[in-house]
């Protein structure tokens, strides 16, 4: 396939990729030792369930029970962490230093992902200068969901499903290399599950386009690969957990309810570089499927529909981020210059569409400019190694008291990480903020506690009466303060 631009916009475009990919990858590195707690995603529930780990629990306790607790997401993550933090002798009671692995380990991840996302490039016809760019536009504009959490590992296992399914599209139907490749892509869509409970989307792409070409053999090898695989992994993981409370909370644990908070967030004044993607998002794909016969092209064109469809019906569940629609976007990062080349001809036309995607790019670059601005980074960094320093005797102070107390924070900070047995309600962000929809896992049991004022310590960053679930807490006074830190106790009965 022809890819020979104009000289300079060719250097132009090598220039912006990789310019974007180390200003982002240096970012990237200056956030791994930040002591700020959540630099995108709730990374606090993720450290806490990896602390379990690490101390020889369970990773999927009963949240309906005391200290209210549970992990929302598959457990492949969590183990691969455990095992570096082991490796490396890391105190899980010191989290910070849990942080920094994880953070190592998710820039790695993300790094790793965009192999597989080249060779897709490659696979589908573009020269290295277009992989250079959509693997730079990747990196640059994943959400930052991906930079301490179980995400990374996702979305490693989903574009090597991906390049799989292409592969395996090309081997001939009944050949040897026709039952591996479709069994391989089984086994690594469980694994993208069993990372993810999104990795699902794997199999719905791989099911939408073999019954669109009527590869009905295949979508039999590829279902029979994916349930094998998966027995054979819920019965390694039921000796070390409980199924019923593992599908109590990665199942139960995500029925939030139903939100538009995520679609309002997409017509926000920060959204406008994703809102313009997500036209082409749907647009190429569309007038592909019209109007090409190629394979491939017809492959991702599917992909990116069944990932767009799937990515906004589960951005309906409360607690949902942009991150929701990363697949659909990586798509349309691959089609857009798929298309300029198959059809944009004419020398002038094609050195217009050049610049387009070189403009759209720039686009992009700027909306990472803002997600890292200057602005952002001090908040990062304000006062986080102060706040750390405090939650940590706090932690102390709280055990010296009575060592057996549960404390409840109303925020999501480290010393619910330092208290980790005696931290109620960790996954805050969901008790506060669905709670009115869960529909899942019953959390009467944390605010029965609060009105029976049954909680030993809780802690704010405000003054004045305690609150939770922007409710006040009557009955509390309070004991001390640490830094901008305040611990209540409740009054004499």
């Amino acid at each position: 396939m022809d890819s020979a631009p104009t000289t300079w916009l060719h250097r132009s475009l090598w220039a912006a990729a990789i310019g974007a990919f180390v200003v982002m990858l240096c970012m990237r590195i200056q956030l791994i030792g930040f002591h700020e707690p959540d630099i995108g995603g709730i990374e606090t529930f993720t450290i806490h369930s990896t602390q379990s780990l690490l101390l020889g629990q369970t990773l999927y306790p009963d949240p309906e029970h005391v200290p209210f607790c549970y992990t929302p997401i598959s457990p492949l993550y969590y183990h691969l962490v455990a095992a570096f933090d082991r490796l490396l002798r890391v105190d899980p009671m010191e989290p910070h230093q849990v942080y920094v692995v994880g953070r190592v380990l998710c820039l790695f991840l993300n790094l790793l992902t965009l192999w597989p996302l080249w060779l897709i490039a490659r696979r589908i016809g573009l020269s290295a200068a277009w992989c250079a760019l959509i693997c730079s536009l990747q990196f640059c504009s994943q959400f930052d969901t991906s930079f301490g959490r179980p995400d990374a590992l996702y979305l490693l296992f989903f574009f090597l499903g991906m390049g799989q399914l292409l592969r395996a599209w090309d081997v001939p139907v009944g050949s040897r290399p026709w039952w591996s490749a479709w069994m391989l892509l089984g086994i690594i869509g469980v694994l993208g599950m069993f990372t993810k409970q999104t990795g699902i989307l794997t199999f719905l792409i791989a099911g939408a386009v073999l019954m669109v070409h009527g590869r009905w053999r295949s979508l039999v090898l590829l279902g029979a690969s994916a349930l094998v695989t998966a027995l054979l992994a819920l019965v390694v993981l039921s000796r070390t957990c409980d199924l019923l409370l593992f599908y109590k909370n990665v199942v139960d644990g995500v029925k939030n309810g139903t939100s538009f908070a995520f679609f309002a967030g997409l017509l926000g004044p920060r959204a406008w570089p994703t809102d313009l993607l997500m036209f082409f998002t749907i647009a190429v794909p569309v007038a592909l499927l019209l109007r090409t016969r190629d394979d491939r092209a017809r492959i991702l064109s599917i992909a990116t529909l069944v990932s767009l469809v799937f990515g906004l019906t589960t951005a309906l569940k409360c607690g949902s981020n942009m991150n929701y629609i990363t697949e659909s976007q990586v798509f349309t990062f691959l089609l857009v210059p798929w298309s300029i080349h198959r059809f944009v001809a004419a020398p002038h036309q094609r050195k217009y569409g050049w610049f387009f995607v070189v403009f759209a790019s720039c686009l992009l670059f700027f909306h990472v400019g803002q997600l890292f601005s200057a602005t952002e980074i001090s908040h990062y960094r304000k006062d986080d190694l102060a706040a750390y320093e405090c939650e940590r005797t706090i932690a102390r102070r709280i055990t010296a008291l009575d060592p057996k107390a549960y404390e409840l924070s109303n925020y999501g900070g480290y010393l619910d990480l330092f208290m980790h047995d005696h931290a109620l309600g960790v996954e805050k962000h969901v008790i506060t903020g669905c709670d009115d929809l869960h529909q899942g896992i019953d959390w009467s049991g944390i605010h029965r506690m609060i009105a029976e004022r049954a909680i030993p310590f809780i802690v704010t960053q405000e003054p004045g009466p305690p609150y939770f679930n922007d409710r006040e807490i009557p009955g509390y006074h309070l004991l001390f303060r640490e830094g901008r830190f305040h611990v209540y106790v409740p009054d004499e009965r």
